[in-house]
């Protein structure tokens, strides 16, 4: 599969819940494209003919039907399928249809990233490209390692060398520059704190303000915010 922009199609008839769906897409998600937007049975199975869609946002009630239906006319697919409902006794019934996640309404940001998580883990890889969905490729001397974006806590820059540090409490020392290493990692849930420091948000504890500041992390680390970096991480972490 080439390393390419991931396609969606969300099936929703509430215009306010497509459009805050849609809008979380394109702010937390910049590698999936919303391809198209249907509110019933029919454009719905049309528009997976057509995009050929790599996720299906699926709303389970649509119009007085059931959108399962819709699974029902693809016996067979390839395509991952996150479920945003307002009713959770369809649960069992999505799961025999695999799909690969079921969000109850109102769910938030944080829950949708992680679906989306989910379906970029399950997506094929290309091992031609250094770089995957949601994964960054680190050689050795017996193979390549894959590592998962939730995986890494931190990258430290020590010369020419890079300090990957994981949630297992291990390491992976790599002969790249920490440029080179941060343009495969995730800009939505990576930021760059200081010319040496690339943390992962969703292992940050706390921001302590101060000339520059300095971030705690779930791993006892303390990372020093640049002042050239300030304003942006205040921004990210919505303290701006």
């Amino acid at each position: 599969m080439p390393n390419r922009k991931l396609k969606s199609i969300i099936v929703e008839d509430e215009i306010l819940s497509s459009e805050f769906l849609k809008g979380i897409i394109l702010e937390y998600s910049p590698d999936v494209e919303v391809n198209d937007i249907v509110t019933d049975i029919p454009e719905a199975i049309e528009s997976i003919n057509r995009v050929k869609p790599d996720i299906v946002f699926l709303d389970i009630e649509l119009n007085g039907k059931n959108s399962f239906e819709i699974l029902d006319h693809f016996p067979s697919f390839d395509f991952k399928i996150i479920v945003t409902s307002g009713h959770e006794q369809y649960a069992f019934q999505a799961f025999q249809h695999r799909v690969t996640d079921y969000l109850l309404k109102p769910y938030s940001i944080d829950q949708l990233i992680k679906s989306i998580d989910k379906v970029r883990r399950l997506i094929p890889l290309d091992l031609s490209n250094p770089s995957y969905y949601g994964s960054i490729a680190i050689p050795g001397l017996d193979g390549v390692e894959l590592l998962h974006n939730d995986e890494i806590v931190r990258v430290e820059a020590d010369g020419m060398y890079c300090h990957i540090i994981l949630n297992n409490e291990q390491f992976r020392m790599v002969s790249k520059p920490m440029g080179s290493i941060a343009k495969h990692l995730s800009e939505t849930i990576f930021i760059r704190v200081h010319h040496s420091h690339l943390v992962n948000i969703h292992y940050l504890v706390r921001f302590v303000n101060g000339a520059n500041g300095v971030i705690h992390m779930k791993d006892g680390s303390i990372i020093p915010v640049s002042k050239r970096k300030k304003k942006e991480v205040l921004q990210r972490l919505k303290l701006a």
